[in-house]
């Protein structure tokens, strides 16, 4: 953690700041920072900045140490733009707030901190200001009471000129936005502000980076939104709304990948099953296919004298005497048959055994050494 979070100090829930991170700032966090392309390690430094202003762990910062962080004196510009990232307007930002807010306010370009400036006093949105408006804006961005005292160069009263172009009395804010493009200094405070910010938190090669991936991903929502405050909203919003969708469609994905793996599991147990059937019809086919002439008549003589007994196992009457002898005659047959079958079925498997062991013992002397 940060200087001010030294290993013995206790935080928020008397937690020490890293366990604080850990367990409440980051899951809290951690949905809106990722949408802003913030990582975790890039968050945790924000969050240290956050712990080292809060010195009383009260878990907000006031305005006060706010500007002594940044090393600013306090003006009713920064103080407006501290009110605004102050979301709930309860005087004090939060970490949610401080992170969001330095993140929108680090990332703006000069269009965007023009929008911002011009949306201040732009409070019917009708996107124009009247010269009184003007002059309002820049005393508040200069923090002086009256335009005699912006000295100069450019004085104040020459930088009201620069912005009537065409002396109508009113300026547009793509009037407004046109002269900053080649008179920075107008806004020149406004633009401190933000250097201040960036070299405290990440460095300013940082958030030029973001700024650049901001234009990429949050262009429409900073066109479209009526102001700056609004835009830093839609982005979350319209953001979320496209994660939870992307997450939806994932979940989705793999709902139907893990149907397709069920099915493919079921496929691959149906090929194997049926691969064993079929090796277990070409063993038996196999083994049919070894039998001698002698084991098929033997198997023959069998099932004679399994029917036969099982007629003699039947039932008779006294009229059926004549039929009963002749099925005991018919198994004592049988039986004669399935004995001189089973002999010759005998004397084939034993000289196919010898026939077998002598292959075997030839075999085995082409191993063993000559004596």
């Amino acid at each position: 953690m940060g200087g001010g979070s030294s290993t013995d100090r206790r935080y928020m829930s008397g937690m020490l700041p890293e366990d604080y991170w850990e367990k409440v700032a980051w899951p809290e966090n951690k949905e809106v920072l990722s949408i802003l392309q913030l990582n975790k390690h890039q968050a945790l430094k924000i969050f240290e900045a956050f712990v080292d202003i809060d010195s009383d762990n009260s878990g907000e910062m006031s305005v006060e140490e706010f500007h002594v962080y940044l090393g600013m004196t306090s003006t009713k510009f920064s103080e407006r733009i501290f009110g605004i990232l102050d979301a709930d307007a309860s005087g004090a930002l939060n970490f949610s707030e401080f992170a969001v807010g330095v993140w929108n306010y680090c990332t703006y370009d000069v269009r965007l901190i023009t929008k911002l400036a011009f949306d201040i006093f732009d409070i019917d949105q009708q996107g124009k200001l009247d010269l009184a408006e003007c002059d309002a804006l820049l005393r508040m961005v200069y923090d002086v009471p009256h335009l005699d005292n912006i000295e100069g160069p450019p004085s104040g009263k020459e930088i009201m000129e620069l912005i009537d172009v065409n002396g109508d009395g009113e300026v547009t804010i793509d009037e407004f936005s046109d002269l900053m493009e080649t008179h920075l200094y107008i806004l020149q405070p406004a633009l401190d502000l933000q250097r201040a910010l960036r070299q405290r938190l990440l460095g300013v090669k940082f958030w030029d980076g973001l700024t650049e991936l901001r234009r990429q991903l949050f262009a429409a929502e900073d066109s479209l939104a009526s102001n700056s405050i609004e835009s830093m909203k839609e982005i979350l919003v319209i953001k979320q709304k496209e994660r939870e969708s992307r997450q939806h469609q994932e979940e989705e994905a793999l709902s139907e990948e893990e149907q397709a793996h069920i099915l493919e599991q079921k496929e691959r147990a149906r090929r194997k099953h049926a691969e064993k059937q079929y090796q277990k019809k070409r063993r038996v086919q196999k083994l049919n296919a070894q039998i001698t002439e002698e084991e098929k008549a033997e198997k023959l003589a069998l099932a004679e004298v399994r029917e036969c007994r099982l007629m003699l196992e039947e039932p008779f009457t006294f009229d059926q005497l004549s039929e009963r002898r002749q099925a005991r005659e018919a198994l004592y047959s049988a039986a004669n048959k399935l004995k001189d079958a089973s002999l010759a079925a005998l004397n084939v498997r034993q000289a196919n055994e010898r026939k077998n062991s002598i292959e075997v013992d030839r075999s085995v002397d082409l191993f063993l050494p000559a004596f």
